[in-house]
């Protein structure tokens, strides 16, 4: 069952950090780590992650029994998001490989896994902005961010977007690879889209069954495991 335990916080440095600690003392599957705040938010790449005191929903959450499936545990997480975020707004959300979660070409949400495979853990940390205003974010975020109160004109509290997510995510953690690729796939916000890496830049061209990104690209077709892609021009 996702969502119990429950650990929560008014403060703390990062949900990924509790839950990683409450994993590896044994906490049980399912088990979620929430904050009203972070002082050490971490996103993907060693970024630090920004969101409001009280006006985003910040969780983490510890899975085990890791299957073969383990590998799409971020797309699934993704998914799973973009269905909360559509249940408790009048919002239509996209995903920019491998996890960002937008709507209208703003990020709304970031997910960041972290795990130990070998000891049969992960953590799942998700920060979703609820109710934060553009004043909410620095000024270089500003024209990139988003809220689920920006995008549909009305506040969303966190406790029912816990609920949501919770409840996508339960569904979605227990999918198929076949079900998680295809609807990742139906929100893939770059198919047919220039993009470029560290490296080069090409035609975006959907995901692979193993979650890779593929690219055409001058030299040909490319698959991209890791790193960080960006459209161009943006």
């Amino acid at each position: 069952m996702i969502g119990a335990p429950r650990v929560h916080h008014s403060t703390v440095d990062s949900t990924n950090e509790r839950a990683r600690a409450l994993a590896a003392a044994g906490a049980p599957h399912g088990t979620v780590v929430t904050a009203l705040e972070q002082t050490a938010g971490r996103g993907r790449h060693g970024r630090t992650w920004v969101a409001p005191a009280g006006r985003a929903l910040l969780l983490s959450v510890v899975v085990r029994d890791l299957t073969e499936e383990a590998a799409l545990l971020p797309l699934a997480t993704a998914v799973a998001v973009c269905e909360a975020c559509e249940a408790v707004a009048p919002v239509a959300c996209a995903i920019k490989w491998p996890n960002d979660v937008w709507i209208e070409g703003r990020k709304v949400a970031g997910i960041l896994v972290e795990g130990r495979p070998q000891e049969g853990w992960a953590v799942i940390g998700i920060g979703l902005n609820t109710e934060a205003g553009p004043e909410d974010f620095p000024d270089d975020l500003r024209p990139f961010a988003t809220s689920l109160l920006m995008a549909a004109g009305m506040a969303v509290p966190g406790e029912a977007a816990l609920a949501a997510l919770l409840r996508s995510l339960e569904a979605r953690l227990g999918d198929d690879s076949a079900s998680v690729l295809e609807a990742w796939r139906a929100r893939d916000a770059l198919e047919g889209r220039t993009v470029r890496w560290s490296d080069g830049e090409g035609t975006a061209a959907g995901i692979s069954d193993g979650g890779a990104l593929v690219v055409e690209a001058a030299e040909g077709r490319r698959e991209l495991d890791a790193g960080e892609v960006h459209l161009l021009g943006v």
